[in-house]
């Protein structure tokens, strides 16, 4: 079992706040890379493969040993075949692995996902590998701790930039070769002033090559303007879409920053939530565990129909309490039966489909996204398929209350 650790200057986006009472705050980071295993930073330099799973120590190194959770933005880089990758607490003892997975791969393709995860044994998480062995990148994002500094606030579902038609006051157009765009999330869409980050679900939309994009705060005028060694989106190219979800620190000006390393591509941000130190709900990080799949009919009746919507039932399993107002879902699609994209959204007895994407996948390509989602009528999230029927399976990281 390889272990390592790794110490960082820790530059939170205030100062903590006293401790919470039945849940965790949020401190967030301007993003670095904690483990890379193709150049050794983090102290392993070694793929990831089944027979050797790593631990990497972080709580009282990278983020404060009080700290109960991290978020990580995880890329499993060159796979050698099929398989999935799986992020979770270190246990105490022993090599049991959970039934969850976090990342589905295939061979030689990049693969991205933000992932929430409790931290175990010595403030360690674990990454374990089925089948396939891959290099590994993981970005840094924050931490959840009782004395952290702000807490969430989810919001409907809304497209907060989109540059093929220049939503979000953004110039229209694809994102080219080293270009970048900053995109203002203060005081719009129900963010507030105060807010010192926001979730978002970034997709890469009709990339013309392989390429990576980069989100970050951005940079005040003045300061250094190159763009952190990160990775937030690997597309591919040959116009495959590619979303992940990013949790992202407000920088100068109220704006993030998106970069693109190569090929040109559209991208569009769907808007999920913000952090500030005023109001919000605070976090419970739980083992990760399996709540629905419609492959063996955990929680679903059967498969997602295409243009039809399913309930999963997500308080009262894995842990989340009947006073959930939101929980962090690790979402799987399936063995789509064609292209088609995800929407998970609060359940809602007539509630209308929100215009908005979780999950954009391709025909018999297994795909995952993280989600974080309000709680809706009975405890339910809802699930819908806009084009093709796939199958769906949902794994649950964390909850949060007021």
């Amino acid at each position: 079992m390889a272990v390592v650790a790794l110490a960082i200057a820790l530059v939170p986006s205030t100062a903590g706040a006293a401790p919470a009472a039945g849940g965790d705050r949020f401190t967030s980071l301007s993003p670095v890379r904690v483990l890379d295993t193709r150049d050794g930073t983090g102290g392993h330099a070694e793929r990831l493969e089944p027979s050797a799973p790593i631990d990497l120590v972080l709580g009282g190194t990278s983020v404060p040993a009080d700290a109960t959770a991290v978020v990580l933005n995880v890329t499993a880089v060159r796979p050698s075949d099929l398989g999935n990758i799986r992020v979770f607490p270190t246990p105490v003892s022993g090599d049991a692995v959970p039934v969850v997975s976090n990342l589905n791969v295939r061979e030689w393709t990049d693969q991205p996902n933000l992932v929430t995860v409790k931290l175990g044994a010595g403030g360690a998480v674990r990454f374990a590998i089925e089948r396939a062995t891959a290099d590994l990148a993981v970005d840094l994002a924050g931490y959840y701790s009782p004395t952290g500094a702000t807490a969430y606030t989810p919001v409907s579902p809304v497209r907060a930039m989109d540059l093929r038609d220049g939503t979000g006051g953004v110039d229209a157009g694809r994102l080219g070769l080293r270009d970048h765009v900053d995109l203002l999330v203060r005081g719009r869409n129900g963010v507030p002033a105060d807010a010192t980050a926001v979730v978002l679900n970034v997709t890469a939309v009709a990339p013309f090559g392989p390429t990576n994009i980069r989100v970050y705060p951005r940079p005040a005028d003045g300061a250094s303007q190159e763009p952190p060694e990160i990775s937030n989106l690997n597309p591919v190219g040959n116009g495959e879409d590619q979303p992940n979800l990013v949790t992202v620190q407000i920088g100068a000006e109220g704006m993030v920053r998106f970069y693109n390393y190569a090929y040109d591509t559209f991208l569009v941000a769907d808007l999920a939530g913000y952090y500030s130190p005023t109001g919000g709900q605070l976090f419970t990080a739980v083992d990760p565990a399996r709540i629905g799949d419609t492959r063996s009919g955990l929680g679903f009746a059967s498969t997602v129909r295409a243009g039809v919507t399913a309930d999963l039932e997500v308080t009262g399993v894995g842990g989340v309490p009947a006073d959930a107002t939101a929980v962090v879902l690790n979402v799987t699609a399936s063995q789509p039966r064609g292209t088609t994209n995800i929407r998970v959204f609060p359940a809602a007895a007539g509630g209308a489909v929100p215009l908005v994407s979780n999950l954009n996948v391709n025909l018999g390509i297994d795909e995952p996204n993280l989600v974080i989602v309000p709680v809706g009528e009975d405890g339910e999230v809802s699930f819908y398929s806009q084009s093709f029927d796939t199958e769906i399976i949902v794994d649950v990281q964390g909850y949060f209350t007021p």
